[in-house]
């Protein structure tokens, strides 16, 4: 496989540091993100992968954080939010950040692709889910998919995204589109 790279937000929090753990042991190229410059290093240094300090709750620094991974790496693959502060709230504010980052997140991919996660907050209303579904499938016509987790034990939703970023090990570099992956926009439910 050739090197994917993915970014994760969260990236020593208890999902992202799982994730972070399998996806190194499959060979990705990680860049963790999060606040705590000391924490976030440890991880790093334990899986050796690269990392950006930044908060998520302010958009212009994921926005920074991700040009930044871009311009190191050429390609960003997959991006995962699994920060739980940006997405434990169903307000609509914590939704707007969630779709600014994910905006920004697509915009840095070009036309090339690439997979997005995150784990959505606790019992969403059908007007949160309707406006995550309409706003990430505009992405599926640049060949980037989209999938939003609901929450529930560590273990299963680590499993989803990891099995969501395994789909790229499928993908050759010439072939950005990987009609094979089989993703659509989705909303996992439990």
């Amino acid at each position: 496989m050739d090197s994917k790279t993915i970014v994760i937000f969260g990236g020593y929090g208890t999902i992202g540091c799982e994730l972070a753990k399998r996806l190194a042991a499959k060979g990705f190229t990680l860049i963790l993100c999060a606040r705590n410059e000391y924490k976030l290093s440890l991880v790093a240094d334990s899986l050796d992968a690269n990392y950006c300090c930044v908060d998520v709750s302010d958009p212009e620094q994921v926005l920074t954080c991700i040009e930044g991974a871009r311009k190191q790496f050429s390609k960003i693959d997959g991006i995962a939010f699994c920060v739980g502060s940006a997405l434990r709230s169903p307000s609509r504010l914590a939704i707007k950040r969630t779709l600014t980052c994910i905006r920004y997140s697509a915009d840095a991919m070009e036309d090339k692709g690439g997979l997005i996660t995150f784990s959505m907050c606790e019992n969403p209303d059908e007007d949160m889910k309707m406006l995550i579904k309409s706003a990430t499938s505009l992405y599926e016509k640049r060949n980037i998919y989209v999938k939003a987790i609901q929450p529930g034990p560590v273990e299963e939703v680590v499993d989803q995204m990891e099995k969501f970023f395994s789909t790229l090990s499928k993908c050759s570099s010439e072939d950005s589109t990987c009609p094979d992956q089989g993703f659509k926009t989705s909303f996992c439910e439990k």
